[in-house]
């Protein structure tokens, strides 16, 4: 429990950094301010949006002996109020480790289209069970367009919800 408690108290400490995700059931919810914008450093445009969402509880389990199988649930709507064209948006989402390597969680991918004067929003979903060997210690999501660089991204993708349900079998 002390543990545990650390883990809270160093998470919140964190400057700018989107709400842990506990491994419990309950939904977390991220919105545009929870995301970095990232830059194409020759230009200096906004090429996506990425979030690194530290996770709490990915560890062994000694009552099952072994590690949990975890059940990844995102959901992320990306909003607009006009699209200069039907603009296909991709979310990826990765486990990453204290050493930085990555595993890939899933991908989706939704589009932005403007029909009878109205822009409807990207929807995009990833479900996935795996078992990270406790490897998962950050959530690493990335949202961009596919269609390459957009011209005033910033101005396009106005809002961005995210949401993340982790479960894990043994809870």
């Amino acid at each position: 429990m002390k543990y545990l408690l650390a883990l809270l108290l160093l998470s919140t400490s964190l400057a700018k950094a989107a709400e842990p995700i506990m491994v419990f059931g309950a939904k977390y919810s991220y919105t545009k301010l929870d995301f970095e914008p990232k830059t194409n450093t020759a230009t200096g445009q906004i090429t996506g949006y990425t979030a690194t969402i530290g996770m709490l509880l990915d560890e062994y389990d000694e009552f099952i002996g072994d590690y949990p199988i975890l059940t990844f649930d995102f959901s992320a709507e990306v909003s607009s109020d006009s699209v200069p064209f039907p603009l296909p948006i991709s979310i990826k989402a990765h486990c990453q480790n204290d050493a930085g390597d990555k595993e890939l969680i899933g991908n989706s991918q939704g589009i932005l289209i403007e029909r009878f004067g109205r822009v409807l929003p990207a929807r995009m979903n990833i479900f996935n069970r795996m078992k990270t060997n406790g490897a998962c210690k950050h959530v690493n999501v990335d949202i961009e367009p596919l269609a390459g660089q957009v011209n005033n991204l910033d101005t396009v993708m106005k809002g961005i919800r995210f949401d993340a349900l982790i479960l894990s079998d043994q809870i």
